[in-house]
């Protein structure tokens, strides 16, 4: 089967070959959109030294690729038929495309995949956000029965989102994941009319949520015990920020611009869209050997 190889060559790097040197053109697939597949998962990388910057001029030349590979086939059987070897044909050169952000590669893998494979995506967020959300998801408990159902914090990148009908109505599910682990989020849907713009796949999201145990009888066998997570209310970074930020501190250096009091008024005209606020801003104005800092309330 081809997904069991192409899982094991994006893993270990080891060629598939389609972008060859005339003589190697063939490729074991002749479906394009499998052949597409390889590519986002990464399992050609090893054709620019195990990297992933030529991913996406590797999938916009699969085309060319597999026509060359096509034209080698019919000179190989027009060598054999009239004997001699013939000159090969050359190398097919890959078609410039913008290098794809780390954000793009992961999507494109698990596009190709179901999952991502060499990195997360909540990795470029996780030191901000652990600023103010303290456990991550493999770390995540209940709270005890005699503690109550308190609200604790969560974060994540949306994997999946699937709705499910219930007596008292429809609810959602979303699959969060942060590299550590994954869990199943309940979203009532009187929340998630709320925050239906921000719950996206492969969206990052900060949730306020109860989580706690819930015993369910398993037939013969007794109980099984496991958690429940009830999303109460859900930010995206930039709400987060806004919302759990506990101030903003910029530096202005006075040596560095001749605009004077012409720059702090730039700055107040572009923080003033945002007023009011919840955040308070300090700004730290420093010029030769004298510093002053400044508070400006939200």
């Amino acid at each position: 089967m081809v997904l069991p190889r192409f899982i094991e060559a994006a893993r270990t790097g080891r060629p598939l070959r389609v972008f060859g040197d005339g003589t190697q053109t063939r490729c074991f697939c002749d479906v394009a959109d499998t052949v597409e597949a390889l590519v986002r998962a990464g399992a050609f990388d090893c054709l620019d030294a195990n990297t992933h910057a030529s991913r996406s001029s590797l999938l916009t030349s699969v085309g060319v690729a597999l026509e060359a590979a096509e034209q080698a086939e019919r000179h190989a059987k027009q060598t054999s038929l009239f004997g001699g070897t013939g000159e090969s044909p050359e190398k097919p050169a890959l078609v410039p495309a913008p290098r794809w952000t780390e954000a793009e590669r992961l999507r494109e893998e698990k596009t190709a995949l179901g999952f991502y494979l060499s990195g997360h995506p909540f990795t470029a967020v996780r030191a901000e956000i652990g600023r103010f959300v303290r456990a991550n998801l493999k770390s995540l408990a209940a709270s005890a029965e005699s503690e109550g159902q308190r609200t604790q914090l969560l974060a994540g990148v949306v994997e999946s989102i699937r709705f499910q009908r219930t007596q008292q109505g429809r609810m959602v599910i979303v699959n969060l994941s942060d590299g550590t682990a994954s869990q199943e989020l309940t979203v009532y849907d009187e929340v998630f009319d709320q925050y239906r713009e921000l719950v996206k796949e492969d969206a990052v999201i900060v949730v306020e949520a109860k989580v706690r145990s819930v015993r369910r009888s398993v037939g013969e066998e007794g109980e099984a015990v496991f958690t429940r997570i009830n999303a109460e209310k859900i930010y995206d970074v930039a709400g987060a920020r806004s919302r759990f930020a506990r101030g903003v501190r910029l530096s202005m250096n006075g040596e560095a611009t001749n605009a004077g009091a012409a720059a702090s008024a730039k700055l107040k005209s572009l923080l003033e869209p945002y007023r009011p606020g919840t955040c308070p801003v300090a700004v730290c104005y420093r010029n030769g050997g004298a510093s002053v800092l400044s508070s400006w309330p939200s």
